[in-house]
């Protein structure tokens, strides 16, 4: 069952989130990811964030859920500048706008070599921001990715007592005991 932003619940079985992160997959390699890879999960559709995290997790890529809290976002970039944002058409503009926040407040003499860099790495990510709209036309995955035990599979953000987003690193085993509530010791 998923709540909707709305109040309105739908229900989904095993079998359509199956096919939906499998189609999701094949177009998350469509776009040219390769297992290793972090993906910001910016979803507003519950149905969609969970295909999506299981997407992540068959083909090899970190996941980073983030749900829709734009306002780690850009603490998070900040700590993985070579991350993909997977987002839907509702949420583009407002990302992009995170994505170039501060930027015009400088002037070029005014920036150092490290604001420079962000820049490029900004421009970069406006680059990857994945619209999961798009993804659901390359067909379905049937092959997936088998990642060593100490191989990074999940980064959650943590604020801790800064208030400032840290990520915390789930490896596949670890990952794979929570999921499976431990019953594979």
């Amino acid at each position: 069952v998923y709540g909707g932003a709305d109040g309105q619940e739908t229900v989904g079985t095993y079998r359509q989130v199956w096919n939906r992160a499998t189609q999701i997959l094949a177009g998350l390699r469509a776009s040219g990811l390769q297992p290793g890879v972090p993906v910001i999960l910016q979803l507003t559709q519950s149905q969609d964030f969970t295909a999506a995290f299981w997407a992540c997790l068959m083909g090899g890529f970190i996941a980073v859920p983030l749900g829709s809290r734009l306002e780690r976002l850009r603490h998070v970039l900040d700590q993985l500048p070579l991350a993909f944002i997977l987002t839907d058409d509702s949420r583009a503009a407002s990302i992009q706008t995170v994505l170039s926040l501060n930027e015009d407040d400088k002037s070029e003499d005014d920036k150092s070599e490290d604001d420079k860099g962000r820049d490029s790495s900004q421009e970069r990510l406006r680059q990857c921001l994945l619209l999961i709209e798009r993804l659901f036309s390359f067909g379905q995955a049937t092959d997936f990715y088998k990642p060593a035990p100490n191989e990074p599979a999940l980064y959650l953000s943590s604020s801790g007592t800064t208030g400032r987003a840290k990520l915390i690193t789930f490896d596949a085993k670890t990952l794979s005991y929570r999921l499976l509530g431990n019953s594979i010791r």
